[in-house]
């Protein structure tokens, strides 16, 4: 099923490759498959278009990703599915090509033949662009500190006076100054 997305370097075209599909979800979150994470919570397949061009003696990979992942909310903790998108950049050498006195930072020198896995290529991208803490809504009120309701569906019943802080000392001094 994922034969398509293994590749060998030194068996690329001269006119480069191409491939626009589905990245099926199975392969994703299959733990078994690359050596990359598997990506939880997928909602469907992937869609990757990518190009895979030789320059010199640097291969690269260039391409847009599109998925939707299940997440929690980072202030209420409800569950929802994200929309992601993003960009695939990356630059290859093969052993036998690359001058160890110019490897760059940003080129991934592979041993001969130059195997690429596209899945571990797909999952690292991802993992990369998930923020810390999405939101369900722009506009989420979060959970109560005191009582932990969902101040999005119900409104407590907590004091609205601000918890106690390191300075509240201070600001009861600035209150009883003539």
């Amino acid at each position: 099923m994922t034969g398509r997305l293994k590749l060998q370097l030194s068996n690329l075209p001269p006119s480069g490759w191409r491939w626009q599909g589905v990245v099926p979800r199975v392969a994703l979150e299959d733990v078994g498959e690359g050596c990359i994470d598997a990506l939880p919570e997928l909602e469907g397949d992937a869609t990757w278009d990518i190009e895979l061009l030789k320059v010199g003696d640097c291969f690269h990979l260039s391409g847009e990703w599109r998925l939707r992942i299940g997440r929690a909310c980072g202030r209420c903790n409800a569950g929802f599915v994200e929309d992601m998108h993003g960009s695939t950049m990356r630059e290859f050498r093969i052993a036998a090509q690359a001058d160890a006195g110019e490897q760059a930072a940003d080129v991934d020198v592979l041993p001969h033949p130059g195997h690429v896995s596209l899945i571990d290529v797909l999952r690292e991208d991802v993992w990369l662009a998930l923020s810390y803490a999405s939101l369900c809504r722009p506009d989420c009120k979060g959970l109560c500190p005191r009582c932990g309701c969902d101040l999005n569906r119900m409104t407590c019943s907590c004091e609205n006076e601000e918890p106690e802080h390191p300075f509240a000392a201070l600001e009861r001094l600035k209150k009883q100054r003539p």
